[in-house]
């Protein structure tokens, strides 16, 4: 199976990050990815930095859109 990356789009369609990876290196958490069309490169996030994109994150709005997008989950009253 090809391992696809995720590249996030501007609203013209152009590419404006490829991730590859993330993962832990050297007690922080590491990306690796292009921005921009440019070569691959590491980028790091310390905790305070993972703590305040967390914050950022609509919980309700993006897990509705999971369920519904991507994990393909239904949910169905049952009759009574």
């Amino acid at each position: 199976m090809d391992e696809k990356d995720c590249v996030v789009v501007n609203d013209e369609g152009s590419t404006m990050i490829e991730l590859k990876h993330v993962g832990v290196k050297d007690g922080k958490l590491t990306i690796t990815g292009a921005l921009m069309g440019a070569w691959d490169t590491d980028m790091y996030i310390d905790n305070d930095s993972i703590k305040a994109a967390i914050s950022k994150v609509d919980i309700p709005a993006v897990a509705k859109y999971l369920v519904d997008n991507v994990l393909g989950v239904t949910v169905e009253k049952l009759p009574e």
